[in-house]
């Protein structure tokens, strides 16, 4: 549970791309932070066409609106070319590098999966759903951010 001293803001930047299973990501991340004393109001949201455009959404949306935390989700799914491993290895270590820079903690859920099983299996309804553990994940930075302010 977040420690409630004033407003939060969350931001969550999540691609469209195999929305089917994305959006299950995005509707359990916010499922885990209103559970944990986060209001809709608190969290903005921004959509982009894939993951490559993640970390450039997150960038302007730190800058724009200011947020204590960010979560990314999306999905990149390996396919027959080595695309998948360019998109994933490039997007997380620009996601990794914007919250060095810039100073807030941005919890990454964008699932790296061999095969749609996978995807299936990490965007379920139960526990094991990803974007859920995403959100406390970032209930848990907002707290430590605020010990350490």
């Amino acid at each position: 549970m977040v420690e409630k001293k004033k407003a939060h803001r969350v931001l969550i930047v999540f691609s469209k791309f195999n929305s089917f299973l994305g959006e299950k990501l995005v509707e359990a991340t916010k499922k885990a932070l209103t559970e944990n004393k986060i209001l809709t109001e608190e969290i903005k949201e921004l959509e982009v066409p894939g993951a490559l455009e993640i970390p450039y959404a997150t960038k302007k949306g730190i800058l724009r609106f200011n947020p204590e935390v960010v979560i990314t989700c999306g999905l990149i799914i390996r396919g027959e070319t080595i695309h998948f491993d360019l998109i994933a290895n490039s997007t997380t270590n620009e996601l990794l590098k914007l919250s060095l820079d810039l100073e807030v903690p941005i919890i990454n859920c964008i699932l790296s999966t061999e095969n749609v099983e996978q995807a299936i299996e990490r965007t379920g309804i139960n526990s094991n759903n990803k974007g859920y553990q995403a959100g406390l994940s970032a209930i848990e930075m907002l707290n430590l951010k605020q010990k350490l302010s």
